[in-house]
This record gives C-alpha cells, structure tokens and sequence, in this order.
C-alpha cells in the first residue's frame, strides 16, 4: 500500500501551488519519511533516541513517537498557546526541539511541522515538503519527522 501512497503523493507534489498543504494519512503518520527516503534514494535506519520527552517509544513501524506531553491531550486539541491541560501557556515546540536536537547530534533535519489550517485539521504545506527535498540531496545521513507542536513521528534515513 505505501507504494501507492508515495506515488499519489509524488504525483500531487507535482502539481502542487505555493498555498496547497498535504494532509497527512492517520494511517500512515510517517509517510513524508518514506517518500523522502526514496526521493534522496536513502534507506530506513533506526532513528537516533534519547530525547528526554515524557513519552517515547518506537513503533512497529520502526518510528521513534514522541511526545512533549505527559499527559493524554484531549482529542479535539488544535494546540493553543494556552494549554488546556495544564490551563497554562504552552511553552515548547517539539518541531524546534527536533531541529535543535539533531543539529548538536550532527544531523541535518527534516521537520515536517503539522500545522492547524482550520478547525483541527492538521497539514503540512507543500512548500516545506518540496524545499527540504532539495535542501537534503547529497545527504548521507537524515531524521525526518512529521510533528505538531507536542507530538511527533521521527525516523532516520541514511545510505
């Protein structure tokens, strides 16, 4: 099936006008890692751990999740600067502490960030997907992640 997904994304990057976002799969949260992969003809390799988060733990599918929370978000969060767990100013941004994180471990990132176009609905902008393509080519060694600001799916390329 991923094979159909990456060629239906390819196709529709393609295409795609400055204002379009994707709409990640929630079936497939990671699939931005797997196209990239296969875009810079890098492989999968275990994704680098020990990032501190209150949850992490690799799936099935040999992604790393994460979360900066540690508690259960309530489904209908759309992440507001103002928590509505905490009922507190969210201070954090797991997107910036990917990006940081693999930088002083040597990584060049790619950060898909999911971002709330409207109620609820988390995109990633096609601008971003088609920059880090070109950004990454020639790299030898890359963590893609696909991640909101509390949440995210973290996977390594490399050859």
């Amino acid at each position: 099936m991923d094979g159909d997904y990456l060629a239906a994304v390819g196709s529709w990057l393609a295409g795609a006008g400055p204002e379009d976002h994707l709409v990640p799969n929630p079936l497939q949260p990671h699939l931005l890692w797997t196209w990239l992969g296969a875009q810079l003809g890098l492989r999968a390799e275990p994704a680098p751990g020990g990032w501190g988060m209150p949850f992490e733990t690799t799936g099935s599918d040999g992604a790393l999740y994460l979360s900066a929370a540690a508690w259960t978000c309530p489904a209908t969060c759309v992440e507001p600067a103002h928590c509505p767990v905490l009922h507190a100013p969210r201070d954090w941004n797991l997107g910036d502490m990917i990006e940081a994180g693999a930088r002083e471990r040597g990584y060049e990132p790619a950060v898909f960030r999911c971002l709330h176009l409207v109620a609820g609905v988390g995109t990633v902008p096609a601008a971003s997907i088609l920059e880090a393509r070109e950004r990454l080519r020639g790299a030898s060694r890359v963590p893609v992640a696909t991640s909101s600001r509390c949440h995210a799916a973290l996977g390594a390329l490399g050859r």
